[in-house]
């Protein structure tokens, strides 16, 4: 009795074995069971054919510039590369984090793709593929159109620094810095600080706007410590000073466009309000530049040496043709390095403002598009 259990056990192995040798055998990836991923799909056969021959014969660039994360679209070029032409839907599902209605997403925008459609800043486009607004507040065409000069300002714990740029012809005009007096580990009271920013104010020189990176605030952000109390007081100055100085800033174009009207009524003149300070999207200038790693930044001094002395290899534009009096690139050699490095990032920024918001260098904007930098 005890031998026909056996036999009849080792039997129902050997059958087990057999199934499971086929089942191996005969399935292979990408069409395993757990991996199959049945779509309904909701496009025409035609709609069909143009989205997989767009994505397996279009370039990188292309299909970075579809409606999608870079992350995702650069999972479907890494698995077209790996295992070939997607031959239906369902291999497409089988990407890494995409599921049906991010595909279908992506989809939609291959159907409506132009690849001679020029890449513009201020359509949602490019807002979502830089995932944010690079400019804030969003202005127009004709706004950005109307100006002739532009001033940086950066500012750090205890300097201040500025470059203006010309548009027509473009030179550097206005290279300079501010040191807030004082004991850097002194808390100032909101009175000094409406000082110091008087004090700015009056040796700025005049702009039709005036551009700050938009910087994090808060402490996690900005990698200070919450718990250090010197890190807590000299994040919240520094950002009472950006407040102050763009509050002033934005006040005083203001009261003077309605100076310049006395035929305008004042109460319709405050309806009006402009905008005289942009905030450029944060680390923008430093992508552009090369002057990041990680998330943190490097130092942009030797970039913008080169720059002056024009002896850059960086191909943009702005770099190119940007007049430096020889006045102002003294002034730059002569300063300390932490002056020189403040000087730089000022540059840095207005660079990256008249090169990608003023004159839309598709090949910056390109760039930052497709996540080179």
């Amino acid at each position: 009795m005890a031998g026909g259990l056996l036999l009849s056990f080792q039997m129902r192995n050997c059958f087990t074995y057999k199934v499971l040798n086929f089942v191996k055998i005969h399935t292979k990836p990408p069409y395993r069971m757990k991996n199959c991923i049945e779509y309904d799909s909701k496009y025409s056969k035609e709609e069909e054919s143009k989205i997989l021959t767009f994505l397996n014969k279009s370039e990188p660039n292309d299909i970075l510039r579809l409606s999608m994360s870079q992350m995702k679209l650069k999972r479907i070029l890494s698995r077209r590369s790996n295992k070939g032409n997607f031959g239906s839907f369902s291999d497409i599902l089988e990407v890494d984090g995409l599921g049906v209605k991010m595909m279908e997403k992506m989809c939609d925008s291959i159907l409506t793709f132009d690849p001679n459609q020029k890449i513009v800043l201020q359509s949602e486009g490019l807002k979502k593929k830089l995932r944010g607004q690079v400019l804030e507040p969003i202005l127009t065409r004709s706004n950005l159109n109307s100006i002739k000069t532009a001033t940086s300002l950066y500012i750090h714990d205890s300097i201040v620094g500025w470059a203006q740029i010309e548009k027509n012809p473009f030179r550097l005009t206005n290279w300079n810095l501010y040191e807030i007096p004082g004991d850097d580990d002194k808390k100032l009271q909101l009175s000094e600080i409406m000082n110091i920013v008087w004090d700015i104010l009056n040796s700025l020189p005049k702009s039709d706007v005036y551009i700050m990176e938009a910087v994090p605030t808060m402490l996690k952000s900005v990698g200070a410590d919450s718990k250090n109390p010197k890190a807590v007081h000299v994040n919240l100055q520094r950002t009472q000073l950006i407040a102050a100085l763009s509050a002033m800033i934005n006040a005083d174009g203001n009261l003077q466009k309605i100076d310049r009207d006395d035929e305008e009524d004042l109460s319709d003149g405050f309806k009006k309000f402009e905008h005289k300070v942009l905030y450029l999207r944060a680390t923008l200038a430093s992508r552009l530049f090369k002057t990041i790693v990680g998330n943190e930044k490097v130092s942009a001094e030797s970039t913008v040496s080169n720059i002056i002395d024009q002896s850059s290899e960086i191909d943009l534009d702005c770099v190119k043709t940007l007049n430096v009096l020889e006045s102002l690139k003294h002034f730059y050699f002569k300063q300390k390095i932490v002056n020189r490095e403040m000087l730089s990032q000022t540059l840095l920024i207005i660079l990256t403002f008249y090169e990608i918001c003023l004159f839309e260098n598709q090949k910056a904007i390109q760039k930052l598009y497709c996540g080179d930098n």
